[in-house]
């Protein structure tokens, strides 16, 4: 089904979504689904295309009944959007918080970045995700969490040693941040 046919990419979509429905355990359904959340990114229908990644990644994030038909190691091609769609969540979320300081959205941004986490422990994206996790926790004054966060950052990235010169050297910032935002409420 061509999704720039005359009927337009939603009906593209509808197609697609109806046969990842009535399939969920399809070889294909992954890549099905994939397809619908480009036909709303090229309708730029945006929220739909959110609620489609967020689809995406629940029904083939690792331990949902989609994985007691496949080994995760035998489908790159399903991993690779599952890690992009969490990631995109993420900053999404973390941006509209930004924006926002809305307590709800940066939950959501805290959400998606732990669900990368957890699901991805090994990959070597995932201390560049948790460093942004605690650019979040920062974000929202969660000081003791965010510098729990950097340190869990520095030692995936760079290991014990560093990780522990580092964490020092958080903690003595981190010290002098707070000490000079109590002066100066006081003052």
């Amino acid at each position: 089904l061509r999704q720039n046919s005359h009927m337009g990419p939603g009906f593209a979509a509808g197609t697609y979504q109806a046969f990842v429905g009535r399939n969920p355990f399809h070889y294909d359904a992954p890549a099905f689904h994939t397809r619908v959340i480009e036909a709303y990114v090229q309708a730029d229908f945006k929220g739909l295309v959110l609620e489609a990644k967020e689809t995406f990644v629940a029904t083939y994030r690792l331990g949902a009944p989609y994985w007691a038909h496949f080994e995760p190691a035998e489908r790159p091609d399903v991993l690779t959007p599952l890690k992009a769609n969490v990631s995109d969540l993420a900053s999404h979320y973390h941006a509209l918080a930004q924006g926002s300081g809305k307590a709800d959205d940066y939950k959501q941004a805290e959400r998606w970045y732990r669900v990368y986490i957890d699901s991805f422990p090994e990959d070597p994206g995932t201390p560049g995700i948790n460093f942004l996790l605690a650019e979040a926790l920062f974000e929202q004054g969660r000081f003791p969490e965010a510098v729990a966060e950097y340190e869990r950052t520095v030692l995936a990235a760079y290991g014990e040693v560093e990780a522990a010169l580092t964490a020092e050297f958080h903690r003595r910032v981190l010290e002098l941040a707070l000490a000079r935002a109590a002066e100066l409420a006081s003052g």
